[in-house]
């Protein structure tokens, strides 16, 4: 049977457990009150677990959000999400946001985040005007900068916290592999940078003295 499009008042059934987790979901019913560019926001007609409110868009304790792909209209014929956008955003891209959140506790339009990693419901990234982590949905975005990936990501998040040339240099050289690790790296050197640099001068010095040994 063709997929259809998802839209906002259908009728929907999960299919299969939202972003691979939520397996109590399956089988449920409810009322679609949100589409998003490749997810859906669910009214489930039952109060289930961790459930919220889909940005203030049905009670609180029924809502969940999924790709479309994971639901299917009662009667058969399973959800696809509407096109995409095409920017591609990718981790360590500056991103602006176009619309306000339903309550402002995540974003607000204007903000700009620093994107750290990427998720089937949207973006974690830092916001660069509170300063902290946290999630921004994909259809609320505009490509501001776009930096190449993690590497770009890890690069701008040395320089902007260790301004001086070489400094930076030294900390990607001997740390980089462990800050990339960390998807919140531009918390945790922004927090630790005075710790983290002595770190990476001593690293240094250690192997400029097994050269110096070598040489002589």
């Amino acid at each position: 049977m063709k997929n259809v499009e998802i839209k906002v008042g259908n009728r929907v059934v999960c299919i299969k457990a939202p972003y691979g987790i939520r397996f109590d979901l399956v089988g449920k019913h409810g009322t679609t009150v949100k589409v998003n560019s490749s997810t859906i926001g669910v009214d489930f007609d039952d109060l289930h677990l961790d459930g919220h409110t889909c940005e203030g868009t049905c009670k609180a304790g029924y809502g969940w959000f999924g790709e479309a792909g994971e639901f299917e209209l009662e009667g058969g014929k399973k959800g696809m999400a509407p096109s995409e956008s095409d920017q591609k955003i990718e981790v360590g891209d500056t991103v602006e946001v176009t619309k306000d959140q339903a309550n402002g506790s995540y974003w607000m339009k204007g903000e700009r985040f620093t994107i750290l990693r990427v998720e089937s419901y949207g973006y974690i990234g830092l916001n660069e005007s509170r300063g902290n982590e946290n999630w921004v949905g994909k259809e609320f975005l505009r490509l501001i900068t776009n930096k190449g990936g993690e590497e770009g990501m890890l690069k701008k998040v040395i320089v902007d916290n260790f301004k001086k040339t070489d400094d930076a240099v030294i900390v990607e050289k001997h740390l980089g592999n462990q800050i990339t690790d960390n998807f919140m790296c531009g918390l945790v050197v922004a927090a630790n940078k005075d710790a983290i640099l002595a770190e990476a001068k001593k690293l240094e010095a250690e192997e400029n003295d097994k050269k110096d040994k070598g040489n002589a």
